[in-house]
């Protein structure tokens, strides 16, 4: 199981090593609200608002929860919807990603094509920049086995990819369940 974390470490003779850099990320889980529609990558509404708030962190997280279904950031706008920098969203970083401009998809909705998008499992997921690993790979980080994870166990090292962001060519993103 994805979310098991006891598979035995290979053998690393030969491999080459590289420097990554670590970032975090989460599922917003929001409440529908009335401050800004979500559109899809051409405008068009995808029949849920939420407020603005939820709508900085869903953008620059990528993945938001709201009434059961899951939305995704699938690209930006000409427009943007929302201002998320300072001061009005604390997010000092928000700024230079234009996320008031990001659009989404609804994840297993009829007619769309997310037979690429895998399920996050915690602490295992891990998104890469686009065109830098296949989703699916496998990835084991020698520097994470042993290290205890909020549940008790020790991680044993794997990652797998299974979803892309704005990240630098030596960037991996982990997904963290916000609610653990």
């Amino acid at each position: 199981a994805a979310d098991t974390f006891d598979i035995a470490a290979p053998k690393l003779a030969g491999l080459k090593k590289l420097t990554m850099r670590l970032s975090q990320y989460g599922i917003v889980f929001a409440k529908p609200g009335s401050a800004v529609e979500l559109l899809d990558p051409s405008d068009k509404p995808l029949g849920v608002k939420r407020s603005r708030d939820d709508f900085c962190e869903a953008a620059l997280q990528g993945t938001v929860q709201i009434g059961g279904h899951r939305y995704s950031v699938a690209g930006k706008g000409k427009k943007s919807l929302v201002d998320c920098s300072l001061p009005k969203y604390s997010c000092p970083r928000c700024a230079g990603f234009a996320l008031g401009q990001n659009r989404f998809v609804r994840l297993g909705a009829p007619g769309t094509d997310d037979n690429k998008v895998y399920g996050p499992v915690p602490y295992r997921t891990v998104a890469v920049r686009p065109g830098s690993l296949a989703l699916g790979t496998a990835l084991f980080i020698p520097a994470a086995r042993g290290l205890r994870l909020p549940n008790g166990q020790k991680h044993d090292g794997y990652f797998f990819v299974a979803d892309t962001g704005a990240l630098k060519s030596n960037q991996l993103d982990l997904y963290a369940d916000p609610r653990q």
